[in-house]
């Protein structure tokens, strides 16, 4: 069984725009992509291979360019990994590796200057199984990653920027489903489920050894899952998690506060399985998400205000990803039926209808998004092929100039 990565590049600001064709980035199959822009709208991208020995790639996409050829970061990579961008570029990639033991490590890979250098161990190997790898970098390339292992107790790492060894993995909390991000001026910002199903939170100062200001977020009374954690380029936090009484909820961590503010909560009528948070250079967040009943919905929140009305994207869709520009302009992704769909938004607007965007020869399960400062959407995706036939094809994309580099806008990552 192979699948066949492709690239797709649109505009969200020049009128009449389209996707373009497909772009061949790995003949090898691959899944769970994940994508990000610098603030100059180059691209980086990691994913896995699924051929023995089962390995972790990267590549580079240059504004204008073309795609480098994959980079094997890791040929033992096992479950997790994660990818964070800086705004001039370089990138932190951490993934999890398998040995005969059998025994687990974490590992990362520095992208700087457009090289992917070797990789560095943050975790030595051990019969402990490690899940949930996330890592978030600073304006300066300081990285921090949270990771849970396989008795619901989750660690931490840093890695200053310029050095070659992370710090001592440390125990940060007990839980499930860690998520982290760090802001621009390099403050950590991890949000976790608690062992009584409630969201905690807490901060790490840059180059502080330990977490401060630990709170939990969520409402006492009520279960919740899956958090996710944004911080804009002015770090300001936005966290939502998922409650089991058919709400979204979100809180707000205002940058250089310590308490969370703003409780606000997404009605979404059935109980919602998957949600995406982004946030605009603004402070302004959007999120998607898919109900029990499939249909697919978003909603937005002004920096500091309320939620928007649940807006219906598609009636029927899998695993929504979105993503936006400096502005909020906005672009989702989502399967169904097989296929990889998108529709955008513009701010104030609507969405539009929904884009094929995979072939329906090859049937296709998610893709990841990525949008960068000035409106250029970059999909990637992994027709999921069955059987021992694999169709590739190669096409040259239409260029999409962006239309306002005049000016220098603040970098945000999704």
């Amino acid at each position: 069984m192979k699948r066949l990565f492709c690239l797709m590049i649109f505009s969200l600001q020049l009128i009449g725009a389209t996707w373009s064709p497909p772009v061949v980035i790995s003949a090898e199959g691959g899944f769970q992509p994940n994508v990000e822009f610098d603030s100059r709208g180059n691209a980086v991208a990691i994913w896995g291979t699924n051929t023995m020995p089962f390995t972790l790639q990267g590549a580079s996409l240059p504004f204008q360019g073309v795609w480098s050829a994959p980079a094997p970061l890791s040929v033992n990579f096992f479950g997790s990994y994660d990818l964070a961008v800086t705004p001039e570029g370089n990138a932190v990639a951490v993934w999890e590796e398998a040995l005969p033991g059998p025994v687990f490590s974490i590992h990362s890979a520095s992208f700087i200057d457009g090289v992917w250098k070797p990789s560095i161990t943050i975790k030595d190997p051990s019969g402990v199984i490690s899940q949930t790898i996330t890592v978030g970098v600073d304006d300066h390339g300081n990285a921090v990653a949270v990771w849970l292992d396989s008795a619901n107790i989750i660690y931490w790492a840093a890695l200053p920027a310029g050095d070659t060894s992370w710090t001592l993995p440390i125990i940060l909390a007990m839980g499930t489903s860690p998520q982290v991000d760090v802001a621009p001026d390099g403050t950590a910002i991890a949000v976790w489920v608690n062992a009584v199903n409630q969201i905690d939170a807490a901060i790490l100062p840059l180059g502080g050894g330990m977490w401060v200001h630990f709170n939990t977020i969520s409402p006492l009374a009520l279960t919740a899952s899956l958090p996710a954690i944004e911080i804009d380029p002015n770090g300001n936090a936005v966290a939502i998690w998922l409650i089991s009484t058919n709400l979204i909820q979100s809180s707000m961590l205002v940058s250089g506060a310590t308490l969370w503010t703003n409780l606000q909560n997404i009605p979404t009528l059935t109980p919602p399985l998957t949600a995406d948070l982004a946030l605009d250079s603004h402070g302004n967040a959007i999120v998607a998400w898919q109900k029990t009943s499939d249909l697919v919905q978003s909603s937005t929140l002004p920096f500091g205000g309320a939620w928007t009305a649940p807006e219906v994207i598609a009636n029927a869709g899998f695993f929504p990803e979105v993503a936006v520009d400096h502005h909020g302009n906005a672009v989702v992704v989502y399967s169904t039926g097989g296929l990889l769909y998108s529709s955008t938004r513009i701010v104030g607007g609507t969405w539009t209808e929904a884009i094929l965007l995979s072939n329906p020869a090859t049937p296709t399960v998610s893709g990841a998004v990525a949008v960068d400062l000035y409106g250029n959407a970059l999909v990637v995706f992994s027709p999921f092929l069955s059987g021992p036939t694999q169709s590739r094809s190669l096409f040259h994309p239409s260029a999409r100039i962006r239309s306002d580099r005049a000016f220098l806008r603040p970098a945000i990552r999704r």
